[in-house]
């Protein structure tokens, strides 16, 4: 039981957004992740494909847009350079 209320405290003090823009930006970057992971694979291109696996997951762990757009943007231009 100690567990539970470990963490269901945690969940109150994460302050989370769940807007529309942030859900949106999320969803785009995933996309994005996803079909750079479909491409990579294919490629064997194992820096890619790592990059494709965090665009795909990390926005569960930003706080708000502006960290979701700026570590999105990051990690494309990555992508981008590792071509």
């Amino acid at each position: 039981m100690l567990g539970l209320s470990l963490v269901g405290t945690w969940l109150e003090e994460t302050p989370m957004d769940f807007d529309l823009p942030n859900l949106a930006c999320s969803l785009v970057f995933s996309v994005i992740g996803l079909g750079l992971f479909r491409f990579a694979r294919k490629q064997s291109d194992i820096r890619r494909v790592l990059v494709a696996v965090t665009l795909m997951g990390y926005s569960y762990f930003t706080p708000n847009l502006a960290w979701n757009l700026g570590v999105g943007l990051v990690l494309c231009a990555a992508a981008w350079y590792w071509r």
